[in-house]
């Protein structure tokens, strides 16, 4: 045998000899979840037992032993949870999430005002505007039906029961909806349809500026969080006088605002975050769907 092939077989078996060394064997205890790991030189464990002495919680810690001397142990212990708490447990949501803002998005039939007081306008309850707008968009929106000229009103209510549930009333009546390049829809009690409005502005004197802050999760619950502040801009020919308020209903002036009607002036609700009202949007799980089960104003 050459010096070369001498060279190869030793280095191959000081690699071999390393691997006994150093690579353990895995076993896994029957005592709740404890694995350790052995080698020939080092012993490892992961504890995770049951606690004799207490059945709602976990013995947990780690470990280290050097050719059988203990260089390292910590013990701790952690709380076995039932099921009921970990349902209770709130899961944190990115409120960047398609999830998230799809939610969000079925809520939010337009961002004109005419259609929006009917959401903050009452605690607790939604307006007849509002629970239309947010049948008739979602229903455009699922079905792509920008361009038909007709709506059917069992559609319209089929929507309106997959996102704001069956608790609400509600009845057919022309619904003025300023979003997705829709005017509005006027009903007709004679012929049980919608039918497509064309040509109007929406609101130019009343504005809600609104943003998503945190979104959770607990059980079959989803929490959405949203700051909002509300302004007027009584404007003419020459001057646009822009009062920015905390709510819809003026509780706190936060500015007033005075420039140019030829200007543009944009409203940022990030300048006034800290002082802007803050609304709790709580959604329940039922079969398929998310339902809006309210919306309040909470301190912050």
């Amino acid at each position: 045998m050459c010096e070369y092939e001498k060279k190869n077989w030793m280095i191959l078996g000081i690699v071999i000899f390393l691997i006994i060394l150093l690579i353990p064997r895995i076993e896994t205890l029957k005592d709740g979840g404890t694995k350790i790991y052995k080698s020939l030189t080092y012993t490892i464990t992961k504890y995770h037992e049951r606690n004799e002495n207490n059945t709602t919680e976990y013995s947990t810690g780690l470990k280290i032993q050097l050719f059988g001397i203990t260089i390292y142990e910590k013990r701790d212990s952690e709380k076995i949870k039932s099921e009921t708490e970990k349902e209770l447990e709130k899961e944190a949501l990115d409120v960047t999430s398609s999830f998230v803002n799809d939610l969000y998005s079925k809520i939010t039939p337009s961002e004109d005002a005419n259609v929006l007081k009917g959401l903050y306008e009452k605690e607790g309850t939604l307006s007849n505007q509002y629970i239309l707008s947010v049948g008739i968009v979602n229903l455009v929106r699922e079905k792509q039906l920008n361009n038909e000229e007709y709506l059917n009103p069992k559609e319209i209510e089929e929507q309106i029961h997959k996102i704001l549930g069956t608790d609400n009333s509600f009845q057919h009546e022309t619904t003025m909806i300023f979003s997705s390049g829709i005017c509005g829809y006027e009903y007709s009690n004679f012929f049980e349809q919608y039918k497509v409005i064309d040509g109007c502005g929406g609101n130019w004197y009343e504005f809600f500026k609104r943003k998503l802050i945190s979104a959770e999760k607990q059980g079959n619950f989803i929490y959405l969080k949203e700051k909002m502040i509300y302004f007027t801009d009584d404007w003419d020919d020459y001057l646009s006088r822009i009062t920015i308020y905390n709510n819809y209903q003026k509780e706190k002036k936060l500015e007033y605002i005075e420039t140019s009607s030829q200007e543009s002036y944009s409203v940022s609700i990030d300048d006034y975050i800290d002082q802007a009202s803050t609304y709790l949007y709580t959604f329940e799980k039922q079969g398929n769907n998310y339902i809006l089960k309210g919306i309040k104003e909470v301190d912050e």
